[in-house]
């Protein structure tokens, strides 16, 4: 059977400057992609570590065996701590 991997773009916390890098992310990939902000919204993972491990158990449910994040937050190793609380949640 083969394997399914996603890669998606991320902003995780709730912070403002987490909402303000949200919607930096959105405006970029919204343009680069010609995506709609909902659009993109539908391919990215955004929030709490609560509902990013929402949003990767449905992928997961899904069928997808790996999951990889492009985080997009200006300050990485804050987003790499959410991540890994997201991790903990799974």
């Amino acid at each position: 059977m083969p394997r399914i991997h996603v890669g998606l773009h991320a902003v995780l916390g709730e912070e403002p400057e987490d909402r303000a890098d949200r919607e930096v992310m959105r405006e970029e990939l919204g343009g680069f992609f010609e995506m709609s902000p909902g659009q993109v919204d539908m391919v990215t993972v955004t929030g709490t570590p609560e509902e990013a491990a929402q949003r990767c158990a449905e992928y997961a449910d899904a069928g997808a065996d790996h999951i990889g994040f492009a985080l997009d937050g200006r300050d990485y190793e804050r987003q790499l701590r959410l991540l890994g609380s997201v991790r903990n949640m799974l």
